[in-house]
């Protein structure tokens, strides 16, 4: 077949489950949900479900808010914007963490389908806090998958619901969107990592250490006004020298950083 590494034949067995396989078992995208999940529990904080939604304090991010929440063996991470919810869910069996069952949902609010003065009465999460209860209920009893119907899960016909992946380890429910799902979480990790554990490792650093083939000509440690752009490294390779924030250095600089790894606890 020319210069492609592949036969016909492939053409002809080729099924959604090649990618999702791929997905999951060469890039290990389950497995760093998870991981990123495990470290915005640790680190933002899990709270109780709230009984007052307007007086909730979510976690502010670069463009979406997010909130983490537990009842009994339940805990769902939540990824706000506006009326549209992305939520990773976790159910624990016993101790084991990784024998814990995740998968990741949305919950919408079509506002097309409200009236101008529906819309003007609401508040963002009048939706979600009264259909909280039920979405606890199918997480914990395993049903993820079902939430599509609207037989199995009642609502009103502007409630929108779907199933980005029930857990299952070789098949995605729906693959754009378990994409979108993962940068979404994986950004608000970089984030969190960087204001914490990079910002940490910053200021061990002192001018003249060797980070890899960089020798340090700088450090900026004191956080201003919550202003972590300002926190970081500059270095020098050759001639040039570069500054580096905690962010570009979890982006682009975490061998150099942590040579050793990290291990996420």
């Amino acid at each position: 077949m020319g210069m492609f590494d592949y036969s016909v034949s492939d053409i002809f067995s080729f099924e959604k489950r090649d990618v999702t396989r791929h997905m999951l078992y060469d890039l290990h995208l389950g497995d760093k949900i998870k991981d990123a999940f495990k470290y915005l529990c640790a680190n933002i904080g899990v709270k109780d479900v709230p009984k007052d939604w307007s007086r909730v304090k979510w976690s502010e991010g670069k463009n979406y808010n997010w909130l983490i929440i537990k009842r009994d063996n339940v805990t769902f991470a939540i990824r706000q914007y506006h009326s549209h919810y992305t939520i990773f869910s976790k159910r624990e069996k016993g101790t084991d963490d990784w024998k814990a069952k995740f998968s990741i949902f949305t919950f919408e609010t079509d506002l097309d389908q409200l009236t101008d003065n529906q819309r003007d009465q609401r508040e963002w999460t009048d939706e979600l806090a009264e259909y909280i209860d039920k979405l606890f209920e199918f997480a914990a009893g395993d049903k993820i998958w079902a939430l599509w119907n609207d037989a199995m899960f009642k609502r009103e016909k502007h409630i929108k619901v779907k199933c980005v992946w029930s857990g299952s380890d070789d098949d995605i429910n729906n693959i754009d969107m378990f994409n979108f799902a993962c940068e979404e979480i994986f950004q608000k990790f970089l984030e969190v990592f960087s204001q914490n554990d990079m910002l940490e490792r910053v200021k061990t650093v002192k001018v003249g250490d060797k980070l890899g083939e960089y020798t340090v000509t700088g450090v900026k440690k004191a956080l201003k006004d919550e202003y972590y752009h300002g926190v970081g490294i500059s270095w020098k390779s050759g001639k040039e020298d570069k500054w580096n924030d905690v962010y570009a250095l979890t982006r682009w600089y975490f061998p150099q950083m942590f040579p050793n790894g990290f291990m996420i606890k």
